[in-house]
């Protein structure tokens, strides 16, 4: 369906599309500046890797100046949030950095890693004496973060640098092995590690000056379509690339090169145009785009005449409830319209409200549209909720994942949102390179419909920009009416309610306790409340109006002392704060009251609810443990670092509206 215009603008998407077969990188939307007509949209900052509105100011983040939070930045926090750390989305190789540097971020191999002022940095160079200490400026990490893809002035020199001195630490701790001994020739590790850091410097700056033209010329052209001569400047960038003079082939460099790296296209030529295309390399989605954009308009949504309408019932459902609930949506609905209305008619629907209610008649209850239908999804939710939502690649595409289809188009001058969403069913079986998924077309129901690949292969328009969308596991709170459904004992945990059908709710108790801070949204559907303290065991939550009208929820939470468990509460207690107050902050830009004092006030508040919920349960841990969290309560923070940083990253771009 189509939506209002957006000038809303994805890095990520860019980047996603740029590095394509190299990089999973989940695209995402956040505030403003180009459209793409087949990439979609491309954000001139990214969450938690590209500076904020909020760190704009002086110095980067403080998190980044313990190595734990630059490892993070760098390489993502954790395995689940690989793909979003910087090194990563940019492409540089790094599986031996990754598997050396230690999650506290304190080793490298046998290296230690310290951030350290800029007057006590070592005149020798960043690596000490014998190589037992890795030292990073202040304004080393500073230029890290700050890195703009999209800034013409910054050639990601600090990126390249950190990185060759990063990579060293983890080429030290090689030395011990057969390939390095080899490769070294009895020279002095000292001598090595020089020769091969600069190897390493070369190769990044190398990289990164093609990566970063690429980017910026795919953003030039998303600002003009019409740029002339697009494909000969994507050419002249892998030329450049590739005459960039590299080192003679010592048994060092090839080391390097074939085992330390791995063959990473880094520490190769580019192809040339012609056998680029389709070739698995970095350059072939920004080709592919320029020529799809050349070519004038994809195929109809419907797949064109040579499309016929589906006919008849299909037996098959794989035994995959979403799957099979789709299926018998296919055989209920005969009409398409996007009338808000008409389409959630028992025999109407188009293509994301007949996703929703699939879903919906799955059993998963985030989608349910209500009576009034106030909770509806469109193919631009499906496309960019991270916080229900994860991307996968195509070959890992499960049947009940949902395909979305879309991007930009000029309309009347306007850059408006066109996409399709359908539920995957499984691969194609007459074409294994396309996807085959069931949906609501402007035809009828599709429940064989082909997905993915640039027309006129597949159905729909699009097809490069095919996003497989999967349900994410329930990291954040199990789903229900309350929302944490657990506590630690000391309490101070925000909690969401489901009150729809009631009155603005006045009090809620907790077992025979009352809750503090008790606030409705502005539809007056949910109610947030503050968890007292409790004992272990479960408990009602009692929910009165003004009316002194009662709702209660038997056994609705649970206070427990088990710190895995509590760690997973106190995490979906921070989701429940930050969801909040976007909702907060959304009805005050509906009413438009969002002044600098209200977001002054929303800021407070967000620090002040996350430090109540910290205050207790973290006093607690550090007494039970030591200090030191097991490795099972870290996982489950670093698991959800990432999503937590997007959704905070909602909150300060709802506030820059």
């Amino acid at each position: 369906m189509t939506e209002p215009a957006v000038s809303f603008v994805d890095m990520a998407g860019l980047l996603d599309g740029v590095l394509a077969g190299l990089f999973g990188v989940a695209a995402q939307i956040a505030p403003p500046v180009l459209v793409d007509p087949v990439l979609g949209s491309v954000e001139t900052r990214l969450s938690g890797l590209w500076p904020s509105p909020r760190d704009d100011g002086d110095g980067s983040p403080a998190r980044l100046m313990a190595p734990r939070g630059l490892r993070g930045v760098l390489i993502g926090a954790a395995a689940s949030s690989q793909t979003m750390g910087k090194l990563s989305l940019l492409g540089l190789p790094m599986d031996s950095l990754q598997e050396a540097w230690a999650p506290d971020g304190s080793t490298i191999g046998g290296i230690s890693v310290q951030v350290i002022d800029d007057d006590s940095a070592d005149p020798g160079g960043p690596l000490a004496v014998e190589a037992s200490t890795l030292s990073l400026t202040v304004s080393a990490v500073d230029a890290l973060w700050r890195l703009d893809p999209l800034a013409a002035g910054d050639d990601g020199a600090a990126l390249a640098g950190a990185y060759a001195d990063l990579m060293t630490a983890a080429l030290a701790g090689q030395s011990g092995t057969a390939e390095f001994q080899a490769a070294s020739a009895g020279q002095a590790l000292a001598d090595t590690l020089q020769e091969g850091r600069r190897y390493l410097a070369d190769t990044a700056a190398r990289w990164m000056t093609a990566v970063l033209g690429l980017v910026r010329l795919r953003a030039a052209q998303q600002a003009d379509p019409a740029l002339p001569a697009a494909g000969a400047q994507v050419q002249a960038l892998v030329d450049a690339y590739n005459q960039t003079p590299v080192p003679s082939g010592t048994p060092l460099l090839t080391y390097l090169a074939q085992i330390f790296l791995g063959n990473h296209p880094a520490t190769r030529n580019l192809p040339d145009a012609g056998q680029s295309v389709d070739g698995g390399h970095f350059t072939d989605v920004l080709r592919s785009a320029i020529r799809h954009t050349d070519a004038g308009s994809p195929i109809d949504e419907d797949g064109g005449s040579d499309h016929a309408p589906d006919g008849g019932p299909d037996p098959g459902d794989l035994g995959n409830a979403i799957v099979a609930s789709a299926l018998a949506l296919a055989d209920q609905v005969r009409t398409y319209t996007q009338d808000p209305a008409g389409r959630w008619d028992d025999d109407k629907a188009d293509c994301s409200s007949f996703v929703q209610r699939a879903l919906f008649n799955a059993g998963i209850a985030q989608f349910d549209p209500g009576p009034a239908h106030e909770n509806v999804w469109s193919t631009k939710n499906y496309a960019e909720r991270n916080d229900v939502f994860e991307t996968v690649k195509w070959a890992r595409a499960r049947p009940g994942d949902v395909l979305v289809q879309g991007g930009y188009e000029d309309v009347a001058g306007t850059p408006t949102w066109k996409a399709h969403t359908g539920i995957f069913r499984r691969p194609s079986a007459t074409k294994p390179d396309l996807l085959e998924g069931i949906s609501m077309d402007s035809k009828g129901p599709a429940r064989a419909g082909l997905w993915g690949a640039d027309p006129p292969r597949g159905y729909y328009r699009f097809g490069a920009n095919l996003l497989v969308r999967r349900l994410k596991r329930d990291v954040l709170g199990a789903a229900g009416p309350v929302v944490p459904a657990a506590s630690p004992v000391e309490g101070g945990v925000r909690i969401r309610i489901d009150t729809r059908g009631m009155a603005a709710a006045t009090r809620v108790l907790v077992g025979p306790d009352q809750a503090a801070g008790v606030l409705g949204n502005a539809e007056g559907s949910l109610t947030y409340a503050t968890l007292p303290p409790g004992q272990p065991g479960a408990c009602a939550v009692v929910v009165s109006d003004a009316a002194e009208h009662t709702r209660t929820f038997p056994q609705a939470v649970e206070y427990v002392q088990d710190p895995e468990r509590a760690a997973r509460a106190v995490v979906a207690g921070y989701e429940v704060i930050i969801s909040e107050l976007i909702d907060t902050a959304t009805a005050l830009i509906a009413a438009g009251t969002l002044d600098d004092a209200a977001r002054q006030q929303l800021t407070g508040t967000l620090e002040q609810r996350l430090n109540a919920t910290d205050e207790g349960w973290f006093a607690r841990l550090d007494d039970a443990l030591g200090g030191t969290p097991t490795a099972a309560v870290d996982a489950i923070f670093e698991f959800a670092s990432t999503q937590l940083i997007q959704l905070t990253d909602r909150f300060w771009s709802v506030l820059a509206t």
